[in-house]
């Protein structure tokens, strides 16, 4: 006898009959590529206003928030991290209408945030490195008075003379001299691109990443301020990038990075901070002219 739950077989045949009609009866699919494989055509970026950068956009282009300065930011691909998207914050300085102070009070380091609100500069970052005492371990200039000892081989020194004429130079090509009539000068380690758009920093066994924060000069004489806020540069790696990028980088200086590095920028049209994370007894300051 069959089993009590064994169809007959016109049955299944009927079954496998209805099944083919509800298939051919759904919709119809065009011929030529599926939703998943068209090509699509790239967003347009819609122009970003000053106060309003998303973090998502992978380049704001140059914003001017003022008279002779300019605000970028972008998503970028560190050389040595090729899986990651690293943020860049650009603040671009026309010295024509601006002009740069160094604060240094080693028996007072302030936070970041007081150093931004204290006499409404244009903008702040951090200097060079600090020992425990928050002394500079190298030349300070500050309205005319130096005080500590420059850096020889790969520092570099960012100044401004009595004249007002901007330099950043490689103290490995150009030491300094006690006798140059300096009015602001500040110094870091190592020098990353020097004058004429060189690579002055190559190390393949670096690979220590961290927050990075960097002091350069254009092609066109412009200063531009540099952070990289998250810890995805090695110091080989940034200088790689600065070449590369379409920044137009002629020298570029490393400042103290890691903890120290600190960012803001104070125009009526924008405000922005990126806070470091101890006090910081030296500073380069941008104030208008």
């Amino acid at each position: 006898m069959a089993p009590a739950n064994r169809r007959p077989p016109l049955f299944g045949w009927l079954l496998a009959l209805g099944v083919l009609l509800a298939a051919c009866s759904g919709p119809v699919r065009p011929l030529g590529p599926t939703p998943a494989t068209a090509p699509v055509a790239a967003p347009t970026l819609p122009p970003v206003p000053p106060g309003a950068m998303p973090a998502d956009v992978p380049d704001t282009g140059w914003v001017s928030v003022a008279q002779g300065v300019e605000r970028r930011r972008m998503l970028v691909t560190p050389p040595h991290a090729p899986d990651r998207l690293a943020p860049i914050h650009i603040a671009r300085f026309d010295p024509a209408h601006t002009a740069f102070q160094v604060g240094y009070a080693p028996a007072d380091p302030h936070l970041l945030s007081e150093w931004c609100n204290t006499g409404n500069p244009l903008a702040v970052i951090n200097g060079g490195f600090f020992d425990e005492g928050y002394r500079s371990t190298a030349l300070v200039i500050q309205d005319g008075v130096p005080s500590g000892s420059s850096y020889e081989g790969q520092g570099g020194m960012f100044a401004i003379d009595v004249a007002g004429v901007l330099s950043l130079r490689h103290l490995a090509d150009q030491p300094y001299r006690p006798d140059e009539p300096l009015l602001e000068a500040l110094q870091g380690w190592p020098m990353l691109v020097k004058p004429g758009s060189v690579l002055a920093y190559i190390n393949p066994a670096d690979s220590e990443r961290a927050r990075r924060s960097v002091i350069a000069l254009d092609q066109a004489g412009r200063v531009l301020l540099i952070i990289a806020p998250t810890s995805d540069f090695t110091l080989q790696g940034l200088a790689q990038w600065l070449l590369m990028s379409d920044l137009a980088i002629s020298s570029a200086l490393n400042l103290d990075g890691g903890s120290s590095s600190g960012f803001c920028l104070n125009t009526p049209a924008y405000r922005e901070r990126i806070d470091a994370f101890v006090p910081l007894p030296l500073v380069l300051l941008v104030v208008p002219r």
